[in-house]
């Protein structure tokens, strides 16, 4: 399984939870400790280890932690997919002696694995749908996501009273359905903006600093401050013309 470093990219949703009988009342994002919600209904899935989806190749999707953080107004969900039946995979270095290849070996009980988050607004836009942001890689993408989600509330009944005289009862589950957002282009963006300052990024060329181990080079960063008129009318060949330059140049 190939992951390239920087082939990450956050997609937006709306996130809407429906009750299946309509007569019943929305189930909250999160509740009270004892109380029916989706956040209980996903921590209880994903303590069960049953929150996943195997697929064809044997690999396995799967909702690995759940966290509310009330400052912050959202709720975190981990996905991992994991790769059991994949090969150990091999690393190889050119250098003044020519090639060598190193096969990385894994251990018993082990399985290469990407992970990916889903970020869930708990201020509803309306009753039942939120803001969601799925840091989508491949592998991982919002079809699997929803698939285990409501997988996850399709086990998951609460109950719920019907009747004004005679009250009963009832228990129903909720739907989840995903809705993509379309995302503004640059050009009509810039209609009513500009482009104040570009940012390139790229891994750091200090191999002095790892040399015992204790550091890491991370990334070059160069901000270029926006003198000129960028506008919507003619951004696209500038910025293409100035991202070739800066490929050119490492």
């Amino acid at each position: 399984m190939f992951l390239e470093k920087f082939s990450r990219f956050v997609r937006r949703y709306h996130l809407v939870f429906r009750p299946a009988h309509k007569a019943a009342p929305t189930l909250p994002l999160f509740a009270d400790d004892g109380e029916y919600s989706v956040l209980d209904a996903l921590e209880k899935k994903r303590a069960a280890g049953t929150a996943l989806i195997t697929m064809r190749n044997k690999d396995v999707i799967e909702l690995i932690k759940v966290q509310h953080f009330p400052e912050r107004e959202v709720l975190a969900l981990l996905f991992h997919r994991g790769s059991p039946d994949a090969a150990d995979p091999i690393y190889r270095k050119r250098g003044d002696g020519g090639l060598t290849v190193r096969q990385a070996e894994k251990e018993d009980g082990e399985e290469q694995s990407v992970s990916a988050h889903l970020v869930i607004s708990t201020r509803a836009i309306e009753e039942g749908r939120y803001d969601a942001n799925l840091e989508e890689i491949p592998g991982i993408n919002i079809s699997y996501v929803q698939q285990i989600i409501a997988q996850t509330l399709n086990d998951y009944l609460y109950d719920y009273e019907v009747g004004k005289r005679k009250i009963k009862t009832v228990q129903t589950r909720t739907i989840v359905k995903a809705e993509g957002i379309k995302s503004e282009t640059i050009g009509n963006a810039l209609k009513q903006g500009k482009i104040d300052f570009i940012t390139f990024i790229k891994p750091a060329p200090a191999k002095y600093v790892d040399a015992d181990g204790l550091w890491e080079p991370m990334n070059d960063v160069m901000r270029l401050k926006v003198k000129g008129k960028i506008e919507a009318d003619d951004w696209q060949d500038k910025v293409t013309a100035l991202v070739a330059e800066a490929r050119a140049d490492g």
